[in-house]
């Protein structure tokens, strides 16, 4: 990638010389930039938490700098990559090299941050290492009285003096006694330490799947708990004759937010609106996640449409009482639109995801800031 940045500093430095054979090829550049988008799209859509970066920063820069470098829209880093209002940045303008360290900072905090995780679970298997290590080289020391009581045995046995034999037999039988007396206190003291050390890291193992379960913005589930819970709840109804609902929710205008305000009261109002159906939604067998950007879903356990429906629209009320300041000293005033579908005999995971998708378009048809029901 650095190469291929390279390539549009190097064009953009050369002499301004030009003639009918070294002219450069439109139709190559398009190739170039349009890998270059979805290289850059790619890789905010893998993006994972780090000290740095949330993983929705990650996503979000990585889509304004494929529009910048696509489209000429305004560079995220200010800078010279700007153009007067309604107007494209032109090719040459854009900023390549402010691009090339935005990734390099994202890709460092990544690096960094794969670093520590990995030097402490090294440290953790280290720990373990040295508890076996010390208990082994605890029986080694038994083993060697052991064995040298027997040699003295040996060598008794061949005098034939009995009783030289039956002292170095007492011998034995004493260092024995002693060594499995020792064994038995060794094993129990690494089978403490050992099950200390393995609860710690169960405990790591799973604060790691929560936080891997977990949207770093709002704090609710992200769209991989999601997926499981959406295929447990088809098994319970399949198998169960379970009734559930889900409830897909988006919040309205919500590009305006980030265009106006900027991405930090963008983060903000998408934090406020978890926290909102976090406050809604308080049953401990219901289901809240962030689907996706601006969407989230519910899903509502042992529910039918009509109870599901009752609380889509105190949800839609809650979210218009939100009021949320931002940086310029103004108060955001959201509404958000909502589909609600019932789960079906016949359905699946992405079908029942669907029909709630659709929904909630329908409302935004007719609208928003209103509740559709599966047709």
């Amino acid at each position: 990638m650095a190469g291929l940045f390279g390539r549009f500093k190097a064009r953009e430095a050369a002499p301004a010389v030009s003639t009918a054979n070294d002219a450069p090829d439109g139709a190559g550049v398009d190739v170039v930039v349009d890998t270059l988008a979805a290289v850059l799209r790619l890789y905010g859509r893998d993006a994972r938490d780090t000290e740095q970066f949330s993983a929705q920063r990650v996503r979000s820069l990585c889509e304004d700098w494929a529009r910048h470098a696509l489209l000429g829209t305004p560079s995220p880093a200010g800078g010279d990559g700007q153009a007067a209002d309604g107007e494209s940045v032109p090719i040459s303008r854009r900023e390549w090299s402010g691009l090339r360290r935005a990734f390099r900072d994202l890709r460092k905090g990544e690096v960094d941050h794969e670093g520590k995780l990995g030097t402490a679970l090294r440290g953790t298997v280290l720990e373990l290492i040295e508890v076996v290590h010390k208990a082994l080289q605890d029986g080694r020391g038994l083993d060697d009285d052991l064995a040298v009581r027997s040699q003295q045995l040996r060598d008794a046995l061949e005098g034939g003096d009995p009783e030289g034999l039956r002292k170095a037999a007492h011998e034995v039988a004493s260092s024995l006694e002693h060594s499995l007396e020792v064994r038995q206190v060794i094993h129990e003291s690494a089978v403490r330490t050992l099950g200390s050390r393995l609860r710690v890291v169960r405990d790591q193992l799973k604060e790691a799947t929560r936080a891997a379960e977990l949207d770093s913005l709002t704090g609710l589930a992200n769209r991989a708990a999601l997926d499981r819970r959406i295929a447990a709840s088809v098994t319970l109804g399949r198998f169960g004759g379970q009734r559930e609902c889900m409830l897909l929710l988006d919040i309205d205008h919500f590009k305006d937010v980030n265009d106006t305000h900027g991405h930090a009261a963008g983060d903000r109002a998408l934090s406020e609106i978890g926290a909102c159906l976090a406050r809604t939604i308080i049953r401990r067998s219901d289901f809240v996640a962030r689907y996706g950007g601006e969407e989230f879903a519910v899903i509502l356990s042992d529910t039918e449409e009509e109870r599901a429906t009752i609380v889509g629209e105190r949800l839609l009320e809650d979210i218009r009482a939100l009021r949320i300041p931002v940086d310029d000293g103004r108060v955001l005033r959201l509404t958000a639109s909502i589909g609600v579908a019932e789960l079906r005999p016949d359905d699946d995971g992405e079908s029942w995801l669907d029909a709630a998708d659709k929904a909630m378009y329908a409302s935004k048809n007719a609208g928003r800031d209103q509740l559709s029901v599966r047709e």
